[in-house]
C-alpha cells in the first residue's frame, strides 16, 4: 500500500479492500468475540487497516509523498513500479469488484463509504467499537483506528 498506492486502489481495490478488512477481523454480521483473535494479531489488523485508511483518504493533499519517496526507496523504484502496476496480477483476482473501476480520488472513496458502502462501513464502526469499550492496548489502537475512519467519512467542504 505504501509503495504502490493508486495501483493497489484501482480496478476495485478500495471497495474490496474495506469489505475483507471487515471480514478478516471478524466485524460480521453475526457478532464475534474479538477475543477469538490474538491480541498481537489483532494489533497488527488495526495497525494495517489504520494505514490503509490514512493512504487512500489523506487528510491533505500535500500529505501524499511522491512516488519515488516512500519508504527510502532508490529514486529509480517509481520507474519499475508503474511499469508493474496491479493490472499485471489481475488474474489474481485480489483487487478487483466485477467490472466496477471504482473511486480515484480520496473524495471518491469518501464518496463510495457514505452512499454505496454502508453496510461495509457500519460493520467496520460496529467492530471498531466494541474493541475500543473492551479496553487495553487493542482498545486504544481500535479507538485511533475508529477516529481514522470518522475522518475519511467526514464531508469535506472546500
Amino acid at each position: 500500500m505504501r509503495t504502490a498506492p493508486a495501483e493497489t486502489l484501482a480496478n476495485g481495490g478500495w471497495e474490496k479492500g474495506l469489505t475483507v478488512f471487515a471480514g478478516v477481523m471478524g466485524f460480521g454480521d453475526a457478532s464475534v468475540a474479538a477475543g477469538s483473535k490474538g491480541t498481537k494479531t489483532m494489533l497488527k489488523h488495526l495497525s494495517v487497516l489504520k494505514d490503509f485508511l490514512e493512504i487512500a483518504c489523506p487528510v491533505d493533499a500535500e500529505d501524499v509523498p511522491p512516488l519515488g519517496l516512500i519508504g527510502g526507496l532508490h529514486w529509480s523504484a517509481g520507474m519499475q513500479l508503474r511499469r508493474a502496476g496491479a493490472g499485471e496480477f489481475r488474474y489474481l483476482g485480489l483487487f478487483e469488484v466485477g467490472d466496477s473501476e471504482g473511486p480515484e480520488d480520496a473524495e471518491g472513496r469518501r464518496w463510495w463509504c457514505r452512499e454505496k458502502g454502508q453496510g461495509v462501513m457500519g460493520r467496520l464502526r460496529k467492530g471498531l467499537d466494541g474493541l475500543a469499550k473492551e479496553g487495553g492496548e487493542v482498545g486504544r489502537a481500535a479507538w485511533k483506528v475508529a477516529a481514522v475512519l470518522e475522518g475519511v467519512l467526514e464531508v469535506r467542504e472546500e
